[in-house]
């Protein structure tokens, strides 16, 4: 909800992508949006989305993401943003 705490907790290897997804089904129902998408899910837990070279310029330049969590923190949760009306609306 808008304003609590974010909680995050490490599930990968016992729970199926199929099985996160269903899990988040009623957020999706309550919301009107999709918390989790099966197909990202999938293309992360691939290692697509993996850096082949970690000596890259443009990789080094990038803040990590607990880095990033820590000068955020405070922000995150306060609005909340419908991936649905961001990634698909028609404008």
């Amino acid at each position: 909800a808008p304003g609590a705490p974010a909680r995050v907790a490490p599930v990968g290897g016992w729970l199926s992508n199929a099985t996160l997804t269903a899990l988040t089904r009623p957020i999706d129902w309550v919301t009107g949006d999709t918390l989790l998408d099966a197909d990202d899910l999938d293309l992360l837990g691939s290692g697509l989305t993996r850096a082949d070279d970690p000596d890259d310029p443009r990789i080094q330049e990038r803040r990590s993401l607990m880095a990033w969590i820590k000068e955020h923190g405070a922000e995150l949760g306060q609005e909340y943003v419908s991936s649905r009306t961001r990634y698909y609306a028609v404008k």
